[in-house]
Order: C-alpha cells, then sequence, then structure tokens
C-alpha cells in the first residue's frame, strides 16, 4: 500500500464517522450545514510531503451564512480559509499545540485512523457544532475571542451579526411586587 493510499485509507475512516455526524464529505473536507450555517473539517497536507512521506493536520471552521456575501463559495464548497472561527484541532486537546501526523510506509494506516477519527469525533465535532448557532458566535465574539481571526474581523463580524439578528424579546416580569 503507497502512503497516499495510506492517507486516503485515514480519510474513509473519517467520512464513515462524520457521515453518522451528517458531515458530507467533498475531497478532503468535510462539511455539515445547518440551517445557513456550515462546520467544516478540513484535513491539510503539508508543503514538505513527499511521495514517501505525507504530513498532515485538521482545520475546522465555522462559516456563518447570514455573513456571506458574493465573494464567498456556495456552503457546499466553502472552506476553512472563509470561516468566521477557525481552529486547529491540536488546539482542542489538553496540550493546546498545533498537531501533524505523519504517514510514512510503515505506518499502520487503521491504527491512524481510528486515532484520528477519534479526536475529529470527540472533541472537533462537539466544538464545532457548540459554536455553529449564530448565538454562540455572538456570544464567542463578545467575551473578546475570536480563534482564527483578527481583532478588526471579530468587531466588525459581531456588530454585523448583531444587527442581522431579530432583537431578544422580553420576559415578561412575573414578579408580584
Amino acid at each position: 500500500m503507497t502512503v497516499s493510499e495510506r492517507y486516503e485509507q485515514v480519510l474513509k475512516a473519517a467520512a464513515q464517522r462524520l457521515a453518522s455526524a451528517q458531515f458530507a464529505r467533498r475531497g478532503q473536507t468535510f462539511r455539515k450545514k445547518v440551517h445557513e450555517n456550515v462546520a467544516i473539517v478540513e484535513f491539510q497536507k503539508s508543503r514538505d510531503s513527499r511521495q514517501d512521506e505525507i504530513l498532515f493536520t485538521i482545520n475546522l471552521g465555522v462559516f456563518n451564512g447570514r455573513l456571506a456575501d458574493d465573494t464567498h463559495p456556495p456552503p457546499a464548497r466553502i472552506g476553512t480559509g472563509h470561516a468566521h472561527l477557525r481552529q486547529r484541532i491540536g488546539l482542542l486537546e489538553p496540550e493546546r499545540r498545533d498537531r501533524w501526523w505523519r504517514i510514512t510506509a510503515e505506518t499502520d494506516a487503521d491504527v491512524l485512523g481510528a486515532e484520528v477519527t477519534g479526536l475529529v469525533v470527540e472533541r472537533a465535532v462537539p466544538y464545532l457544532e457548540e459554536h455553529l448557532p449564530d448565538d454562540a458566535l455572538i456570544a464567542l465574539w463578545a467575551s473578546g475571542q475570536s480563534p482564527g481571526l483578527t481583532e478588526m474581523q471579530r468587531v466588525r463580524y459581531l456588530d454585523t451579526l448583531s444587527a442581522k439578528l431579530p432583537p431578544a424579546r422580553a420576559e415578561p416580569d412575573l414578579s408580584l411586587s
């Protein structure tokens, strides 16, 4: 089995598990569309990959459809480069560091596929689903956090998305005072 075939086997393992979470595969990218928003799991090969060695990482993203404009591709083609929240999977692990995997002729693709898929299902999917709703992104940005964005983007997206949502209904005062 070639190194490329081993990499494809890892992608197939991920595709099988992500399909049960309603993610669809296109190439090395998996997407889940909920209303106008898209959760993205994107496998990225390193430029340093060679015929006998593939290095890869996993990028995560949330694209908010309310912030879309004519410069964005359709949801079925959206990637993490257009996402309004961007995160590398390694930053969701306890060590909080960028993580790259290495595939060589000696790599057991089944073992690696299980490891990568477990991390995607246990960490990435819950993280993406948590941040997929509009109000979750607003809350994240309002807290001052903006994974993968500049401060200027955070403020602009927060203002724009907040303005596009209907105002929250006030709760009636049920006190007997």
